[in-house]
């Protein structure tokens, strides 16, 4: 899906650079419109993909803080057998 989002951007660009400056041709706010929806359309199909890499690098930031700085080991584990100890 998101192979043929990034063609149809591509194509509908490179057409519009080609139609203005090789014909002359001017463009119109029908054509700012469907660059509109195509932008549109590009968000809500990486939103996804950003909202899983947002999910991943939280919990990969949240499982380094609960790391012990010094052993790399989970802070957690040595608080409980702190408590068991004592």
């Amino acid at each position: 899906m998101q192979l043929k989002v990034i063609q149809e951007i591509i194509t509908l660009v490179v057409f519009g650079v080609f139609a203005t400056f090789y014909f002359g041709d001017h463009l119109r706010w029908n054509h700012a419109a469907a660059a509109g929806c195509l932008v549109a359309a590009a968000f809500f199909v990486f939103s996804q993909i950003l909202i899983r890499l947002l999910r991943l690098c939280l919990s990969m930031r949240a499982r380094a803080l609960s790391m012990h700085p010094v052993t790399g080991h989970a802070a957690r584990a040595t608080q409980a057998k702190a408590r068991h100890v004592a």
